[in-house]
């Protein structure tokens, strides 16, 4: 497989207690085919980052501590499908510039979470979150939208 990072990327990696809670070890991993792509200025907390086939992570995108990034579903649904290890399905994950996915939030496969997008504490995420909006539960859904303070016209 193939891991992409970009310039000044922070990824806290140590078993510790903080604030947040208590941190594992950031786990990237990466399948033969896959593709993982982190761009530039992002800060991973004790995430794992699970990439069968591509998970692609925006500028100045913040992971906190203890997320889950999966783009498989590891496992097939169907028991007997499990038992002959067929069935497993894929889908990329996009995570836009500027999103901050908060403590312990999990993203799974096929969704795209839009640029400068807050995704709450605890949220799982199933299905695409728009641009610039709050968002947070299990299954998680848009709460508001954020507007940006500096909105408009830049003179």
């Amino acid at each position: 497989g193939v891991l992409e990072i970009g310039d000044r990327v922070t990824i806290v990696s140590k078993s510790r207690f903080n604030r947040a809670g208590i941190n594992h070890p950031t786990q990237l991993v990466v399948g033969s085919s896959g593709k993982l792509s982190i761009g530039d200025n992002v800060g991973i907390s004790g995430a794992s980052i699970f990439c069968a086939e591509n998970i692609a992570i925006g500028n100045n995108v913040l992971v906190g501590v203890n997320c889950n990034i999966f783009d498989t579903d590891f496992h097939a649904v169907d028991y007997l499908d499990r038992r002959q290890g067929r069935g497993t399905l894929t889908a990329p994950v996009v995570i836009e510039d500027d999103a901050w996915l908060c403590a312990n939030v999990t993203v799974l496969k096929g969704v795209r979470i839009g640029a400068r997008s807050v995704i709450a504490a605890g949220s799982v995420v199933t299905s695409d979150i728009p641009p610039d909006c709050l968002a947070g539960g299990v299954p998680c859904k848009v709460i508001r939208s954020l507007v940006p303070a500096h909105a408009g016209s830049i003179e």
